[in-house]
């Protein structure tokens, strides 16, 4: 999985969004195999960063939101999470909550 998201990641840099779509989808499906919450958020965001990049605004959203909930089922520890001494899940203070406050879309290129 780790492979995958560097992969997509590469693909997203150099302007080859299909590609990192397939990177994907391709992260979705060993992501199912696999099971767990882990696997399916790094798909997720895979696929969410694919989505926004190619300009598929409610796709990346959608699958932004699937990939925040999917960490938040994780219960990282709060070492890991850096949500402070918490004990529950606060997503509204957690750093990569501002993923989904902050995507923004624009139609300028």
């Amino acid at each position: 999985m780790i492979g995958a998201f560097h992969s997509a990641l590469t693909e997203i840099w150099r302007g080859d969004f299909a590609a990192a779509k397939l990177i994907g989808e391709d992260a979705m499906q060993r992501a199912r195999q696999l099971g767990g919450d882990l696997p399916m958020s790094v798909a997720l965001m895979i696929q969410a960063a694919a989505a926004a990049h190619a300009g598929d605004e409610p796709a990346a959203r959608r699958d932004a939101a699937a990939a925040l909930a999917a960490m938040g089922a994780l219960r990282l520890p709060l070492h890991w999470s850096r949500c402070g001494p918490r004990p529950r899940w606060d997503s509204s203070k957690c750093p990569w909550a501002t993923m989904q406050r902050h995507l923004t879309f624009s139609n300028r290129c």
